[in-house]
């Protein structure tokens, strides 16, 4: 599953709070932020289609005030920070200062490390140590700012680390949980919305609903659809960028998948009455209804863009 880019942007939704929430920790002078979460969750394009459009569009009271580099840690993340910045960090004032101004009319850097675990699970001890150093020297830098990305089950990991006895009492991590409710409806009617497409507010309900205690990826909600029309859906929404933009349904769950498709399959074979995994029916209790509705109808979830390829 790919994550949103800064081209994804115009399709990225329901994630504003967590935009306004950045930009606030910025504005308020933190300088290491983590942004913390399970795998899946959306960390990634959080920060690359969330939070760097708006930096670059000068969109947000902080301006154009960032020159902004991505790095992944690698096997030798001190290396890969130095080449983001341009020059060895045995001076790191000097080095940013340097840095920023060779990227007039930015004030700062901002640096953004993305799937932080690596730092345990590719790089070795030592040059985790050495990226540590290097992290820790940029501390005091005024002009630079860091914000780091890392799997939640890797948190225990990170105050074991080096980096622990800095981190303990002050660390704030931006919590990123996958989308639910009106974040998540948001997520799937919006980029519809831009291209025309109407999404059924009852199939829309229905998917917000499966995804409270299991959130549906993109994945199921492509199964569903190819279970309850007979026909391929990301063929038809890949060139509307619809594909990428419903990932907002992350954390996809093969129990969930199944039964979800199975369900959707027995209302497109049989009006909507049998049991979607082999068990018993339905029923009307449970909202199912609108799924049979919505799968009768060729479950007009974007029908336009559906019918137009």
């Amino acid at each position: 599953m790919r994550p949103f880019g800064e081209r994804d942007a115009s399709w990225f939704f329901g994630r504003d709070a967590e935009i306004d929430d950045l930009v606030g920790r910025l504005d308020r002078g933190e300088r290491e932020i983590y942004v913390i979460g399970p795998s899946g969750s959306g960390k990634s394009s959080l920060v690359h289609a969330g939070l760097f459009p708006v930096l670059d569009a000068g969109a947000s009271r902080l301006g154009r005030m960032f020159v902004i580099r991505s790095m992944r840690p690698g096997e030798r993340p001190a290396d890969r920070l130095a080449q983001l910045l341009e020059a060895d960090l045995a001076a790191p004032v000097a080095t940013v200062e340097a840095f920023a101004a060779r990227h007039a009319p930015a004030e700062r850097a901002l640096v953004f490390v993305d799937q932080l675990e690596e730092l345990f699970t590719v790089a070795t001890a030592d040059e985790r140590q050495r990226f540590v150093a290097a992290l820790c020297a940029l501390r005091p830098v005024p002009r630079c700012c860091v914000v780091l990305a890392l799997r939640a089950d890797f948190f225990g990991a990170l105050l074991d680390s080096e980096l622990g006895s800095d981190l303990a009492g002050r660390i704030s991590p931006l919590v990123v949980a996958p989308l639910r409710g009106e974040s998540l409806a948001r997520a799937i009617r919006a980029p519809a919305t831009r291209v025309g497409v109407h999404v059924e507010p009852r199939l829309c309900e229905r998917l917000v609903a499966d995804a409270a205690d299991e959130p549906a990826s993109w994945d199921t909600t492509a199964r569903v659809w190819d279970a309850a029309t007979g026909k391929p859906l990301a063929p038809a929404l890949e060139h509307h960028g619809i594909v990428r933009a419903a990932r907002g349904l992350h954390g996809d769950r093969p129990g969930r998948g199944s039964a979800m498709t199975g369900r959707a399959a027995a209302v497109r074979q049989g009006g909507g009455g049998g049991g979607g995994d082999g068990g018993g029916g339905d029923g009307g209790g449970d909202g199912s209804s609108a799924v049979g509705s919505a799968a009768r109808g060729r479950w007009r979830l974007f029908h336009s863009a559906n019918t137009a390829g």
